[in-house]
C-alpha cells in the first residue's frame, strides 16, 4: 500500500491515436482514481511526437512515458523526476520499465491458431521496433518446434517510405505464394487489417485458406475489417495500471525492479480464424459461401449450386471431411454472427435475429441456446463481465 497521501503532479506522455495508449491511459486512471487524488499533466499526441518543451521546466512528481529514442530517455533521466516507461522500443534506456509480454502474447496467438490444426503458419511484422521482433522470434521459435513449416515477411507501414499500393501489392503476392490453408499471426492489429485487405485483394478465402489473428484487440480496427479481426488482448490496461503502482513507489522512494511484464493473456475470437483448416478447395468454397451468406436464408442446395456440385456430392463431402452437416454449418455460421452481433453492437435481440435471418426473436434464442447452451441475454451479459 502506497504511504503517499499528497496530490501528486504526473505528467502522461502517451499518445492517444492508437488503442494501445488509450487503455494505458485508462488503467493510469482507474489506478489514480483508487489511490489519488493526482493532478494530470496530458498533452494528446501521437505516438512519433516528441518530447514536450515543458517537461524541461516543469517541477512535478513523476513521469509516465512511451519513449521511443535515447535522447528522449535522457531528457527524462535529466529532469531527476521518478519515471516509468511503458513502450520497451529502447533496452536499457535506464528508466524502469513496465510493458506487455511479447513473448507471452505470440504463444497465446500460436496456441490459438494450433488449436485449429493448421500446419502452415506465417508472420507479419513490421520494420524497426523490437516487439515486433521479439514477437516473431517467439511466433518463429513455436512453429519450429510443432514440426510445421513458417515463412515471415516485415512491412514498413509508412506511406512516405513505401506507398500504400505498393505494399498492399507486394504483400498480396507474398500472401498468394504460402502453402494454404495457413495460419498468420500479426505483430499488431494495424498489420492484421491490411493483410485482410491485401487477402480481398489476392481473392484468398479468410478463414478457410488463410486464418489471421493480431495483436491488441483494438474493436475499432477489429470490427471495422471484413471478415472481422480475431487478436490477442495484449493487456495494455493493466501496463497502464501497474506502471501508476511502480511509479508510487519510485515516488515514495521504494526500490522497484528494473522490468516488469504484465501477464494473462487471451485471445478474441472473431471470423478470420473462425474455421480448422480446409485442404480440400470445393469445401473451403463451400464454407466461405455458408459464412458470407448464411444470414441470407441460403439452404443446402444454394451451397451446392454455388460451388458447382450435385446437393448429394457436397453433402457427402461434408461428411467425409468436415465434422458438421451442410445445414449445421449454416445455423452456426447464423449464430456466430448473432455472437458478434450481441457482443459488438447494442442492437436488441429483436434487431439481431432480423439480421441474421430469423422471423421471430423467440426462434432465434431456442437456436442460439441449442449452440451455446446459454440465451442471447446471458451471452451477452457473459461477454460484458469478460471485457474491461
Amino acid at each position: 500500500m502506497a504511504i503517499t497521501t499528497k496530490t501528486l503532479h504526473i505528467a502522461l506522455i502517451v499518445e492517444t491515436s492508437m488503442e494501445s495508449g488509450r487503455q494505458i491511459l485508462g488503467g493510469i486512471s482507474k489506478y489514480a482514481m483508487e489511490n489519488g487524488p493526482w493532478s494530470i499533466f496530458h498533452q494528446p499526441a501521437h505516438l512519433d511526437q516528441s518530447l514536450p518543451e515543458w517537461i524541461d521546466d516543469w517541477r512535478g512528481d513523476g513521469i509516465i512515458a512511451r519513449i521511443r529514442s535515447r535522447d528522449t530517455a535522457q531528457a527524462i533521466i535529466n529532469t531527476g523526476i521518478p519515471a516509468i516507461d511503458v513502450l520497451g522500443e529502447i533496452e536499457d534506456s535506464g528508466v524502469p520499465l513496465v510493458h506487455v509480454d511479447d513473448r507471452a502474447i505470440a504463444t497465446a496467438a500460436f496456441t490459438h491458431l494450433q488449436e485449429r490444426s493448421f500446419r502452415h503458419y506465417a508472420f507479419v511484422g513490421i520494420k524497426g521496433p523490437n516487439w515486433s521482433r521479439n514477437r516473431l522470434h517467439t511466433f518463429r521459435s513455436l512453429v519450429a518446434d510443432s514440426g510445421s513449416q513458417f515463412g515471415q515477411l516485415s512491412l514498413e507501414l509508412n506511406p512516405t517510405i513505401t506507398p500504400w499500393e505498393q505494399e498492399q501489392e507486394l504483400l498480396s503476392k507474398w500472401l498468394a505464394s504460402l502453402a494454404k490453408p495457413c495460419a498468420v499471426m500479426t505483430c499488431n492489429d494495424y498489420a492484421g487489417q491490411r493483410v485482410l485487405d491485401a487477402c480481398r485483394r489476392a481473392s484468398i478465402l479468410v478463414p478457410e485458406e488463410l486464418a489471421i489473428v493480431g495483436v491488441d484487440n483494438d474493436e475499432v480496427i477489429c470490427t471495422l475489417s471484413t471478415p472481422t479481426l480475431s487478436s490477442v488482448n495484449a493487456g495494455h490496461f493493466e501496463v497502464g495500471y501497474e506502471s501508476a503502482r511502480s511509479l508510487v513507489e519510485l515516488i515514495d522512494g521504494k526500490p522497484i525492479a528494473p522490468q516488469f511484464f504484465v501477464q494473462n493473456y487471451n485471445c478474441v475470437s472473431r471470423e478470420s480464424t473462425d474455421a480448422t483448416a480446409v485442404n480440400n478447395p470445393t469445401l473451403a468454397a463451400a464454407l466461405s459461401f455458408i459464412r458470407n451468406n448464411a444470414c441470407q436464408d441460403i439452404v443446402s442446395r444454394d451451397v451446392a449450386r454455388h460451388v458447382g456440385v450435385s446437393l448429394s456430392s457436397l453433402k457427402r463431402l461434408f461428411a467425409s471431411e468436415h465434422k458438421h452437416p451442410i445445414n449445421r454449418c449454416i445455423i452456426r455460421a447464423r449464430i456466430d454472427r448473432a455472437k458478434i452481433l450481441l457482443r459488438d453492437t447494442d442492437l436488441s435481440v429483436e434487431q439481431i435475429a432480423a439480421r441474421i435471418g430469423y422471423s421471430h426473436a423467440h426462434y432465434f434464442s431456442l437456436a442460439f441456446k441449442r449452440e451455446t447452451e446459454l440465451s442471447p441475454t446471458t451471452y451477452r451479459k457473459q461477454q460484458s463481465r469478460n471485457t474491461r
